[in-house]
């Protein structure tokens, strides 16, 4: 959860000429082509699928609130520089609902980055009239940027287990990727360690 208050700004204004305001169903070609240069999410002509993937997800989608909306920032020439999904959720807590912000999918275009427009960008998310903001997967960057908002980790909330089936074939990929010959020969020794294990490791039959 992440709320600031020390950090307001006046509505609408960013850094460096860009200013931010909600995402309209205009911006979605310009935001596909965004995110899509930034995180390098597959060919030119994926971005009208990506658009429409934002479209339902972010705009179309059962939980929508008008007050809780996806964020660009629009430079002096009119382009979108950048950009931060959110999606609401809706819980219930004592009795009341509570609405919930999901930040997800932020990107920015490399020339605006000096701009501290993804700062902005997130602090004006942060502040909005949701209950709590939350997300997930952050870079190193991006947590950062949350704590000196105001934000929380949630440490234990990042904890993740990993039980790997072809520890073998996964290590042998990852000694020698090109070598298939002993790929092949790490599959078989997989082959003979999980039958080996099988008896020991498989989880005891439920009473259900």
């Amino acid at each position: 959860m992440a709320q600031s208050s020390s950090l307001r700004e006046p509505p609408g204004v960013a850094s460096a000429g860009a200013a931010v305001r909600p995402l309209e169903r205009s911006d979605l070609p310009a935001v596909a082509a965004l995110f899509r240069e930034t995180f390098g999410a597959g060919p030119r002509r994926s971005e009208p699928a990506l658009a429409a993937f934002f479209e339902r997800t972010l705009l179309d989608q059962p939980w929508a609130d008008p007050e809780i909306r996806p964020l660009v920032a629009v430079d002096g020439r009119g382009s979108i520089v950048g950009f931060v999904a959110a999606e609401v959720r809706r819980m219930l807590f004592g009795g009341r609902t509570l609405r919930f912000a999901w930040a997800a999918h932020t990107a920015v275009a490399p020339a605006a980055r000096r701009s501290a427009v993804g700062v902005h960008l997130m602090r004006q998310l942060l502040e909005g009239p949701q209950d709590a903001t939350f997300g997930d997967s952050a870079s190193p960057l991006m947590e950062q940027m949350w704590l000196r908002l105001g934000g929380r980790r949630l440490d234990l909330k990042a904890i993740n287990w990993v039980r790997v089936f072809k520890p073998a074939s996964v290590a042998a990929r990852l000694a020698t990727p090109r070598r298939p010959r002993l790929r092949g020969l790490a599959g078989g020794l997989d082959v003979l360690i999980s039958s080996a294990a099988r008896g020991v490791i498989a989880p005891a039959p439920g009473p259900g």
